[in-house]
Parts: C-alpha cells; sequence; structure tokens
C-alpha cells in the first residue's frame, strides 16, 4: 500500500471514529468542523471522503450496524440460543439508547413503508435479529407468538428510555420469556 493510500485509510477511519463520538454525543447538530478537528484532518478531507454530511451520517450508522450484526453472529455460534438472543436484545438496547441516531435507524426496520429505505447494514442486523430469536424461540426460550416486528417494537420502547433503558429492558426481557420459565 503507497503511503498516500495508507494515509487516506487512516484519515477515513479517524474521520469516523470522530463522527461516532461527536453524533453520539451531539446529535446531528455536531459539525463537520468539529469533526475535522477532532479527526486531526481538515474539513476537506472530511469533504473528499464523504461529500455530505448525511453520507458520514450513513457510514457511522452502517459501522453500527454491521458491528451489531457481528456481535449477533458470534452469539448465535458460542452461545446457547436463549442467553444468546437475551444478551444481543441487551447489546442491541444499550447501542440505541447512547446513540440516538442508531436507534432511529433501527426503528424505521420496523415500519414496513420504510425497509427499502433502511439500508443493507440494518437488514442484515435485522435478518441475525430474526436467527437469533428463532433459534431462542425453538429451544424454548423465549414465547413462541412473538413476531420480530414485537421484539423490535420493544427494543424500540427500551431504547426510548434515556433514564434507565436497562431497567425496562429487564423487565421487558421477563415477559418475553415462556410463562413456564418465568419464576
Amino acid at each position: 500500500m503507497t503511503k498516500t493510500r495508507a494515509d487516506a485509510v487512516r484519515n477515513r477511519s479517524s474521520i469516523l471514529d470522530a463522527a461516532v463520538e461527536l453524533f453520539a454525543t451531539q446529535g446531528l447538530e455536531a459539525s463537520v468542523q468539529a469533526i475535522a478537528d477532532q479527526a486531526g484532518v481538515s474539513t476537506g478531507t472530511v469533504s473528499r471522503h464523504f461529500p455530505t454530511k448525511d453520507l458520514l451520517y450513513e457510514a457511522v450508522l452502517s459501522r453500527g450496524m454491521d458491528e451489531l450484526a457481528e456481535l449477533a453472529r458470534s452469539y448465535r455460534s458460542e452461545r446457547d440460543p436463549g442467553p444468546a438472543f437475551f444478551a444481543l436484545f441487551d447489546a442491541v438496547v444499550t447501542a440505541g439508547s447512547v446513540n440516538r441516531g442508531l436507534a432511529q435507524r433501527l426503528n424505521a426496520a420496523i415500519n414496513p413503508k420504510a425497509i427499502a429505505s433502511i439500508g443493507k447494514s440494518v437488514q442484515i442486523l435485522c435478518d441475525e435479529l430474526e436467527a437469533t430469536l428463532s433459534a431462542a424461540q425453538r429451544a424454548g426460550a423465549v414465547r413462541p407468538e412473538l413476531t420480530l416486528e414485537d421484539v423490535e417494537t420493544l427494543m424500540d420502547a427500551c431504547m426510548s428510555r434515556t433514564d434507565a433503558p436497562q431497567r425496562l429492558a429487564a423487565v421487558v426481557k421477563q415477559g418475553l420469556r415462556p410463562v413456564s420459565n418465568t419464576p
């Protein structure tokens, strides 16, 4: 890899890292100048990699969705289906509660009319969540009558609680378990 190419890869990564942090804390109000400053690059460098702020935001969201999808895959391969589902539920709620953009994007996946616009990363995460849910239902760890839409709606409700999302998630997870498994 040439020095110029290595610099470009490093700059892109620095821009994304800065954008992740600033979008999570400031939302879309984070300025391109602030992102450039935090990344240690010029605004021109940001614009070369991401011609619009919306494209930068989409890249940040895709990165978050990709990380959650990878986490889902690892949970499904390394854990029993029930614990894998509930760990994924917690991971998604935690990610969405600290990053409203991520939560909004996941919320769009609930709306069937928005499916065409949710993006490949969100669809991959939804597919992983559905596979994890199905496996947990087959194992008897999650109520069989629940749909993916039910679970996504409940996750959205938990993510919307900015004061105590995990406390609400704990209550919701109890309700997701079959009645016979509830203490």
